[in-house]
């Protein structure tokens, strides 16, 4: 470390039952450093929760994450802080040991550093290749590569707060670390690796009960894959509703009357930042939006044959006078027979834009939206 450079050491814990809180109680008086712990009570597996707890009581400016079964050479606090750079955060990973090798390292071996004799010294191939990959993603400019994994991240605490933390939604094992990397991405964030350069060692262990057979069976996945990804995620360092997101309407002249529905009830402000544009049918509106995500809503007879820049999300709007309803619009429940009227509408469009923000299992009302000026 830099002369006058110091940092803290927070323990954040998912609700252990094995000495750690009273282990961290004896070693905090001992350390050249603070060393501080949280923790929850045990509900299952709930790391992001966890991490924005303990992001709530740091007080650096700057953040390592690891997990608790990872191991790493006594210099890798230096080279991650001698990287730091704004507007960035660094990706690696860890070297993932076998069995038989994590059961031969023991508390002694790591304090006295012997533990590194029965390590790899350097990257396998496979991680060589990733390592090249990664920088020619970074030069490409890549959307999702190279990829965040929450063994090993460097970011600034800032950038964390500004896309609200991790995102608690994801509850069970897989994709909280994917979405983290994408909402930094989209918050402007560049995301490089330095896998060459500082590296871990991953314990072997047995998987938590919700850890799926394959990434794509985990329970989380249908979440992640919604189809709006907020930058600043709703369940996070701070709680929000969709009544807390500023959107913007414009309607043509066939839309005004759902157009008013939308606006007539709710708390109307002018933002600085806007969270969701709407744009009822062909409506003109600026091609170079300033909100962060659009949706485009129409009638089956006026989708456009072509546009240069596509919505975030497109709906077709159920028809007011249909008698019965099509399965693939996906409204609240229906009654047969009846005419499709403007209020079912609004109610049908509120329940798609909160499906695609909160995910299938969401639920909203008109009165949970709140709209910019």
């Amino acid at each position: 470390m830099g002369e006058g450079e110091t940092f803290e050491v927070i323990v954040a814990d998912d609700g252990s039952k094995d000495g750690t809180h009273e282990m961290i109680q004896q070693l905090a008086a001992r350390m050249p450093f603070d060393l501080s712990f949280v923790t929850q009570t045990n509900q299952g597996f709930r790391k992001c929760k966890i991490v924005n707890k303990a992001l709530h009581t740091a007080r650096s400016n700057y953040i390592l994450l690891t997990d608790g079964d990872c191991i790493f050479p006594p210099d890798h606090v230096q080279k991650q802080i001698s990287q730091r750079q704004q507007e960035t955060a660094w990706v690696s990973d860890c070297i993932r040991l076998e069995q038989t090798v994590s059961e031969t390292i023991t508390r002694n071996a790591v304090i006295d550093g012997s533990w590194l004799n029965s390590v790899p010294a350097h990257l396998p191939g496979f991680l060589q290749i990733r390592y090249m990959k990664d920088r020619i993603y970074e030069f490409l400019n890549h959307n999702e590569k190279p990829k965040l994994i929450g063994n090993n991240v460097a970011v600034w605490l800032q950038d964390l707060t500004n896309i609200n933390g991790m995102d608690e939604a994801f509850k069970g094992w897989g994709c909280e670390d994917d979405d983290l990397g994408i909402r930094l991405r989209a918050s402007g964030i560049k995301l490089k690796t330095n896998l060459k350069q500082t590296f871990g060692y991953h314990l072997w262990h047995p998987v938590d009960a919700t850890t799926p057979a394959s990434w794509r069976e985990g329970q989380n996945i249908r979440y992640f894959q919604r189809d709006l990804v907020l930058a600043k995620c709703l369940r996070g360092l701070v709680k929000r509703d969709l009544e807390h997101l500023n959107y913007r309407i414009h309607a043509s002249s066939r839309h005004q009357e759902l157009a008013a529905l939308l606006k007539q009830s709710f708390t109307r402000k002018s933002p600085n930042h806007i969270d969701i544009e709407i744009r009822l049918g062909n409506c003109h509106t600026q091609e170079n939006s300033d909100a962060e995500k659009t949706i485009e809503v129409w009638h089956a007879d006026e989708v456009p044959q072509r546009k240069s820049n596509s919505p975030h999300l497109a709906l077709i709007l159920p028809n007011c006078e249909t008698k019965s309803i099509s399965s693939n619009l996906k409204p609240e429940k229906s009654v047969e027979g009846m005419p499709f009227t403007v209020e079912r509408q609004l109610s049908w469009l509120v329940n798609q834009i909160s499906e695609a923000i909160l995910g299938s299992n969401s639920v909203a009302s008109p009165a949970n939206l709140r709209i910019a000026a």
